[in-house]
């Protein structure tokens, strides 16, 4: 009652499925930290004060309607059919910033769970987390999101004592469902994310597959330590920077020396060597085989993680070329996560690079649906349209995101190639020196020239090119890029020779070599057709 009441509106409790939980943990004496503080209090009270104000307490509740609570106790109210929702982001109750590394461990790992439900459509945490500290209301989001349902819920740590609180909304009505906490050791935290998964199934009546029903009750005991550098590396390794991949190696590594058969701690240790090489700091040569290492040990330990499974297939695709291989991971991991949007993702991008494209349309609407809000995927989106050549879809799209959107090069990217393809050449120079300043590298984007025309387009390209060629001697400049200035001015000898460093390299990029823009003018060379037939590209 006195946190109810606190001055501090930060102190309060903000939902009614809290105070059922504080009461409980009261109740049965296992309340923990800040509770137990108040359960102390509480205890002090005699029994009609506290019967009073707890009665007090809940007219209160019920009067409000607070969580759909005066629905349930007249009767209940039955959700309509729910088939989609999304899980928004767990409210980190510890009044501590440092533990939002945790929460956010705790917020990914609940929607995993729930998106081995091959019955309900679950929103990717990259969506949800677009409305973290929002002020819009269910409704709103539902329907920017396009689902029936949100779960709203805390995460609550006390020593090795994890307690997640997890309410239900219809969407529609904003009318609170279902309340419910969980309570679990840190060693069984799996467990407690499966527990959440399964009694939300019950809730809106959906039935799990017997396949189902294993996955969610085959959840292992972790070691905590491990499990927290775990969280920790993850945490770094999606800010995607040099510096923090470097941060995530150190949590993987230490990880493994807390659990040596830690098979998430290898995966990550893959994805870090990978976009090492993928992001060009440093040669796909020292990278790459560092990854392949790592993932085939991941795989050893644990072949059920579908997220481990996506990273290999990309791995496949991005440096092994084996399509085929990788095809049969992507349908092993949306077997595995049929909600998972980076396979189905990953996959349209696969299967556009191999030109089926029927194929992609379902693939690609499918990623779409379930990360509605991902600037990533959305600008990659931009560029699958430029592969098909629907520049004037790909352009707004580009420009949208670059406002606000975190990959600016990216975008950048995709506008120089659709003016370029359009023939917009003034255009595509700005869109190309703005690249070249998103990726930091001013010294290219000053080589290109101011002149306008596609005279003075095609002869800025080749000096920058050439600038490029030379800095390749003293530090690592991928190949491919240095490809793409002289295939842009023209230069198709040199471009080819380029693109054969690549291929020597396995630079990533080459795996669309079939599709992007900046190779048309090279199709016809029968160097160029070598270089698809040695990369197994089908006829």
């Amino acid at each position: 009652i006195e946190q109810c009441l606190a001055k501090e509106p930060a102190r309060r409790y903000h939902r009614a499925g809290e105070v059922r939980a504080a009461l409980e943990a009261v109740q049965a004496g296992t309340a923990v930290v800040p509770w137990a503080v108040w359960g102390r209090r509480l205890a002090r009270r005699r029994f009609l004060a506290l019967a009073g104000a707890l009665a007090a307490l809940v007219a209160v509740l019920v009067g409000l309607n607070v969580a759909g609570l005066r629905d349930r106790l007249l009767g209940g109210v039955a959700p309509g059919q729910i088939t989609s929702l999304a899980v928004l982001p767990l409210e980190n109750l510890m009044g501590d910033p440092e533990q939002d590394y945790f929460v956010a461990g705790m917020h990914e790992a609940l929607i995993t769970e729930l998106s081995k439900i091959g019955a309900l459509t679950v929103i990717s945490r990259t969506s949800a987390m677009r409305y973290r500290n929002t002020d819009k209301s269910v409704p709103e989001i539902a329907r920017e999101l396009g689902v029936d349902a949100v779960i709203e819920g805390s995460v609550l740590r006390a020593g090795n004592q994890v307690r997640i609180t997890a309410q239900l909304i219809e969407a529609a009505t904003d009318r609170h469902l279902w309340a419910d906490n969980f309570d679990r050791e840190l060693r069984d935290i799996l467990a407690l994310h499966s527990d959440v998964a399964r009694a939300i199934a019950r809730q809106i009546r959906v039935t799990l597959t017997p396949k189902e029903e294993s996955r969610l009750a085959a959840a292992r005991p972790v070691n905590p330590k491990a499990f927290e550098a775990y969280l920790k590396g993850r945490f770094h390794w999606q800010k995607q920077t040099r510096e923090d991949f470097d941060i995530a190696e150190r949590y993987f590594q230490s990880a493994l020396q807390k659990d040596p058969n830690y098979a998430l701690a290898y995966a990550g240790l893959g994805m870090v060597w990978i976009m090492r090489g993928d992001a060009g700091f440093q040669a796909p040569s020292e990278t790459f085989p560092k990854g392949t290492a790592f993932f085939a040990k991941a795989i050893e330990l644990d072949d059920s993680s579908a997220e481990v499974r996506v990273s290999l297939a990309n791995h496949k695709t991005t440096t092994q070329w084996d399509w085929s291989g990788a095809e049969k991971e992507f349908k092993r991991a949306i077997e595995i996560n049929p909600n998972l949007a980076d396979a189905h993702f990953f996959y349209a991008d696969l299967l556009l690079a191999l030109k089926r494209t029927e194929e992609w349309k379902r693939e690609i609407k499918r990623a779409r649906e379930l990360d509605p809000l991902n600037d990533f995927k959305e600008s990659y989106y931009g560029w699958h349209l430029n592969y098909l050549g629907r520049y004037d879809e790909a352009i707004p799209i580009f420009q949208k995101l670059l406002p606000t959107g975190p990959n600016k090069a990216t975008n950048y990217l995709g506008l120089w190639g659709a003016y370029y393809k359009k023939g917009m050449y003034d255009e595509a120079l700005a869109a190309a020196k703005s690249y070249f300043a998103a990726i930091g590298d001013h010294e290219f984007a000053d080589a290109l020239g101011t002149e306008q025309g596609e005279a003075a387009y095609r002869a800025g390209m080749k000096r920058a090119g050439e600038v490029m060629a030379a800095r390749s001697k003293q530090r690592h400049v991928p190949a491919i890029r240095i490809a793409r200035m002289f295939a842009h001015a023209g230069d198709k000898h040199s471009a080819i020779q380029w693109l054969e460093k690549a291929y020597q390299a396995r630079e990533s990029p080459m795996m669309r070599l079939g599709v992007f823009w900046d190779w048309d003018d090279l199709r016809d060379d029968p160097r160029f057709q070598d270089l698809l037939r040695r990369m197994n590209f089908p006829e």
